[in-house]
């Protein structure tokens, strides 16, 4: 099997362990969608993960939406 590397820029803001319906949620800030997307493709195509990735928004970015 083919080792890959994913080189992407984005910042790990944190790493939780949860106890609920996922054992980790892992916090990243990335220049755009398709960074952030890359990342969950990576790690759900390594075939021992399942991701779910949600756009968050500051409350200025809230705020200018409005």
């Amino acid at each position: 099997m083919a080792t890959y590397m994913l080189l992407c820029k984005w910042t790990v803001l944190g790493a939780y362990l949860s106890m609920g319906r996922y054992d980790q949620i892992v916090l990243i800030e990335a220049p755009d969608d398709e960074v952030a997307a890359k990342f969950a493709v990576f790690v759900a195509g390594r075939g021992y993960a399942e991701t779910e990735t949600l756009r968050c928004f500051s409350m200025d970015e809230t705020l200018s939406l409005l």
